[in-house]
């Protein structure tokens, strides 16, 4: 299985945050559960990049890595998790496509495919949109953890294939806590104590007292060597996305 990784130095800043308008909601509240790790579980999928030959064919799958739904229609996950060029050796193509897949059961295997509406290297985050509605979703936080707070972080950081069509894949989560905040150039990151493997990039960080979604998981955090620091993550926080997500009628919850 190949999987992409994206890491970067992040340079650590006090910096205030300020709390965005909730947006209306174009459409009711999310299937609510008092686990918020039952809430990830059901948002979270894996995320499959197929290629195809130009008669149409199945040439190759890659796991990629995870990513969750916002709404029915919306499905957010990091950039380099759909980046073609690092996982199936070339741009992606015309005929390539994005699907996502979960456990529990696998159901049809894939769903999909899925269209890119909004994508940033820099930012390390996309915005895709499903053709059909998914039956549950994670709502968005416009308010920022504070430093200390307890958060999980679900996803498939294990794959495997009997055949192309059919990856066994297992989706766990974890528990961690805030440790601080910063910026990768334009773009607000936080850290925190998660532990993950690549499979986890894209995944969700969401607060355990609510199971709101907070930001999306990128790496393993590094020292300015370049080398990961070991017990400790980053994240692009989804306060990024507030523009993106106002213009497809994601709503954010404020408290």
């Amino acid at each position: 299985m190949r999987v992409g990784v994206a890491a970067g130095i992040l340079v650590f800043l006090v910096l205030l945050g300020c709390p965005v308008k909730a947006m209306q909601a174009a459409f009711g509240p999310p299937p609510q559960h008092t686990d918020a790790f039952a809430s990830a579980r059901e948002a979270t999928w894996g995320v499959a990049l197929l290629r195809f030959t130009p008669a149409g064919e199945l040439q190759d799958v890659a796991l990629s890595g995870s990513g969750f739904f916002v709404s029915p229609k919306h499905f957010v996950t990091a950039a380099h998790v759909i980046d073609t060029s690092t996982l199936i050796g070339r741009a992606r193509g015309p005929r390539d496509e994005i699907r996502v897949f979960r456990t529990d059961p696998f159901e049809d295997g894939f769903h999909g495919p899925l269209r890119i509406v909004f994508e940033s290297a820099s930012m390390d985050a996309a915005v895709l949109e499903s053709a059909a509605s998914a039956p549950h979703w994670l709502r968005v936080s416009a308010i920022e953890p504070k430093e200390g707070e307890e958060v999980g972080l679900y996803g498939y950081p294990l794959a495997a294939w009997s055949s192309k069509l059919a990856p066994a894949a297992y989706a766990l989560g974890r528990v961690g806590i805030v440790s601080g905040f910063g910026r990768d150039g334009n773009v607000r990151r936080m850290v925190t104590t998660l532990v993950s493997n690549p499979g986890n990039s894209g995944g969700p960080v969401f607060r355990l007292a609510t199971g709101e979604a907070v930001a999306i998981h990128k790496a393993q955090l590094l020292n300015p060597a370049g080398q990961v620091i070991d017990g400790y993550s980053m994240s692009t926080l989804l306060s990024n996305l507030k523009p993106q997500l106002e213009n497809l009628g994601v709503p954010a919850a404020r408290r």
